[in-house]
């Protein structure tokens, strides 16, 4: 369960957040809730906390504040993500909102379904965000394996490199941060259009914004996602690969194909090969 914590200075809105919403269906649990935002700030001094559920406007500090607090200090602990919700549709505050490096920003007329989604979302990619960490060591360790089963070592680790085609000042922009989460979290029905909702801005300026800062472009970066996605479920023997090809939305095998070989320089079947010759080393390694 993530550790979540809801600051708003109504009192209702609090106890009803706190008690009527699924936390817990969805993979989080509410640790503590707060009236004004200051005391959430000693709180995440001094607790770890995963998720930050916050009114903008409240008297004293505002939400929007706590959450540039959040962004600008360091802390040996992961930061935690931010929601805002606001009771006001204007789109300054949005724009803060991602310049302070918020998760998302909810409108608190929005239908219990749209919330149910933007928590969804937030679970998955606090789950990827947690596997990449998990399997960084792994991929390491088996770099000397990879070469010796005959399989190029970038198409072998990358499944596993945490966004190696971006760069650093980029990942840092919030606009870029947000648009990236939601392609990983499910790189297979990512577009442009839902992409561009993200971070309310059309798909045409949300596309040159991302080949600006990234230095490549939109379509390239989905489709690295997608053949990063491809590569760990091949690894898996009892995915086919006319199901890993579903999986990842092509309705013809043979386009999938062709593009699994583009990118990687062997089909999918040779991959899958040389990849099961690469465990199966390991675990005889492994067992000396």
């Amino acid at each position: 369960m993530y550790q979540l914590i809801i600051v708003d200075d109504e009192k209702e809105i609090r106890a009803g957040l706190a008690q009527f919403f699924p936390w817990r269906r969805l993979g989080f649990e509410v640790a503590a809730s707060f009236s004004e935002a200051r005391s959430a700030l000693q709180y995440l001094q001094e607790r770890p906390v995963d998720v930050v559920v916050s009114d903008v406007i409240m008297p004293g500090m505002d939400g929007l504040e706590m959450a540039r607090l959040i962004a600008e200090t360091d802390t040996a602990r992961p930061r935690p993500h931010v929601i805002l919700f606001s009771a006001y549709d204007r789109f300054e505050y949005a724009q803060r909102a991602l310049q302070y490096r918020c998760t998302d920003y909810v409108l608190k007329s929005s239908e219990f379904e749209e919330l149910i989604q933007v928590f969804t979302r937030l679970k998955a990619t606090m789950d990827t965000e947690r596997n990449i960490q998990t399997h960084r060591e792994p991929a390491a360790q088996a770099d000397a394996g990879t070469a010796a089963a005959g399989l190029p070592l970038e198409a072998a680790s990358q499944p596993y490199a945490a966004k190696p085609d971006l760069p650093e000042d980029a990942l840092a922009d919030q606009v870029i941060h947000t648009i990236v989460a939601y392609i990983t979290q499910d790189p297979a029905t990512a577009n442009l259009e839902a992409a561009a909702r993200q971070v309310f801005m059309s798909p045409a300026y949300a596309s040159r914004y991302f080949k600006q800062r990234c230095g490549l472009s939109f379509s390239d970066y989905l489709l690295h996602e997608k053949m990063q996605l491809a590569a760990r479920l091949l690894a898996e023997p009892q995915n086919k690969i006319y199901e890993v090809s579903q999986r990842l939305g092509y309705r013809d095998s043979a386009n999938f194909t062709r593009a699994f070989k583009s990118y990687y320089q062997v089909s999918p079947k040779t991959y899958r090969y040389r990849s099961m010759g690469r465990q199966t080393k390991a675990d005889r390694n492994t067992r000396r």
